[in-house]
């Protein structure tokens, strides 16, 4: 069985469904992909080497740098 999520407001509902499956699922969830996988805590090396492939010419840098910036303001907020 299959389940896709698009919406962050749809994430509790089809997980709910997801888990129920009586047998094997998959699970597939649309993200934002300007959205960097960041753990919660970052030491100043990894924002360091983060930085440093952003300025070497990643692709969608200046978008994945906004999104950090984003998330980081959210977070005190």
């Amino acid at each position: 069985e299959g389940f896709c999520v698009e919406r962050p407001d749809e994430i509790d509902t089809v997980m709910q469904e997801f888990l129920a499956a009586p047998g094997p699922a998959v699970l597939e969830a649309v993200v934002d992909p300007n959205e960097p996988p960041m753990p919660p805590k970052v030491t100043a090396k990894q924002v360091r080497n983060f930085s440093e492939a952003l300025i070497k010419g990643q692709p969608h840098g200046a978008r994945i740098a906004l999104t950090l910036f984003r998330d980081k303001i959210d977070q005190l907020l």
